[in-house]
């Protein structure tokens, strides 16, 4: 089982963002927000690109963003297989953003419970939507 995060499974590209937060799908669970869309393009590398994000009203320093992301990116990296396997089998290709929407500082272990939730939820509203 490969539990690495590469470069290809990081959304960077500025308009396939802009186009997550614009046109795609959206559902809360606990402390974050969950965005989703499905592309049809050729030049996205990988069958799920991720991008996290925390506000910066709600934590004024940038280490404590930096720390808050840390911990989603870790917990999405351990957890994301079950959502890349419906990736693969459907040979659909999908863009989430994470948003971090609680003015607290989170523990590894609240975080990790709340990604493992949202997944199975992001997954459950993938399945309703086709």
């Amino acid at each position: 089982m490969n539990n690495r995060l590469p470069k290809a499974e990081k959304l960077t590209h500025f308009g396939l963002i802009e186009a997550l937060f614009s046109k795609g799908k959206s559902f809360g669970a606990g402390p974050f927000r969950i965005f989703y869309v499905e592309h049809n393009e050729e030049d996205v590398k990988a069958p799920v690109q991720v991008v996290f994000s925390v506000p910066k009203k709600k934590f004024k320093r940038a280490v404590d963003r930096n720390r808050i992301k840390r911990l989603m990116r870790e917990s999405y990296r351990l957890n994301k297989h079950e959502l890349l396997e419906l990736a693969q089998s459907r040979s659909k290709k999908w863009s989430i953003g994470l948003i971090y929407r609680s003015s607290e500082m989170p523990e590894f272990k609240e975080v990790n419970g709340k990604i493992i939730l949202s997944l199975q939820r992001l997954i459950q509203e993938i399945n309703q939507g086709e």
